[in-house]
């Protein structure tokens, strides 16, 4: 979750405010798209973890994410972008978020005895927070490089100092202040850096979602095999 939806909620507004041109208001009634679901989807989590198994619905809460992640790409890059081309992403990844919360919560706190639960907790805590300021470091970087690309394939005139310089304060939503780059070259820029950072969300969390996968079945044959030994 800390790869792709939660460090991208500092990122999603610029595009929305610099990208698609809203204001602060309307940037943020679009990012309700993102971040309601999360709140409503908790609850039927709860149900299907308990029907399905933990083993289940966490991965597939991952990938719901990362699927969202595509969907926002290819809406980002439609012919004209706005909140409704992003909005089936935006929802799906929410809702992904929403799967995916809780079980992990209740899963890792559950899977020491009851003295420890405070420690888990503590473990996870601590985990969200690493990997929380390492991958908005990441989104910046990737941002700004896509950015950076862009510009050097559109203005090959400037220099590579020059050009970071603009594609800093582009990804940073300060178009405004590059008044000598045509609205147009602005907008490509920051849509290649956008459309970089949700694949690398996309794919980091569809990792993540077979990682899991992976450990919770070998952790259920391990059980099995322990059975079977008794």
């Amino acid at each position: 979750m800390n790869i792709s939806y939660w460090p991208f909620m500092i990122y999603l507004p610029i595009w929305f405010q610099a990208g698609l041109g809203y204001g602060s208001v309307s940037a943020g009634l679009a990012l309700l798209a993102y971040t309601l679901p999360t709140l409503v989807m908790p609850p039927l989590a709860e149900r299907l973890s308990l029907r399905y198994q933990p083993s289940i619905i966490i991965p597939a809460g991952l990938f719901t994410i990362g699927t969202g992640f595509i969907l926002m790409r290819f809406g980002s890059a439609a012919a004209e972008p706005n909140w409704l081309t992003m909005l089936p992403g935006c929802l799906m990844a929410g809702a992904g978020l929403g799967f995916t919360n809780t079980p992990v919560t209740n899963t890792t706190t559950g899977s020491v005895s009851s003295d420890r639960a405070g420690m888990a907790s503590g473990i996870d805590m601590s985990a969200r927070m690493v990997s929380l300021a390492i991958n908005i470091a990441m989104m910046g970087f990737i941002l700004a490089s896509g950015v950076l690309a862009q510009l050097r394939a559109a203005l090959p005139g400037l220099s590579v100092a020059e050009l970071r310089v603009v594609a800093d304060r582009i990804a940073a939503g300060n178009a405004v202040s590059v008044p000598e780059l045509s609205n147009a070259v602005v907008h490509q820029a920051l849509g290649n850096g956008f459309s970089w950072v949700m694949l690398y969300g996309a794919i980091g969390v569809w990792i993540m979602a077979g990682i899991s996968f992976f450990i919770f079945n070998a952790r259920s044959v391990q059980q099995a095999k322990v059975q079977c030994s008794d």
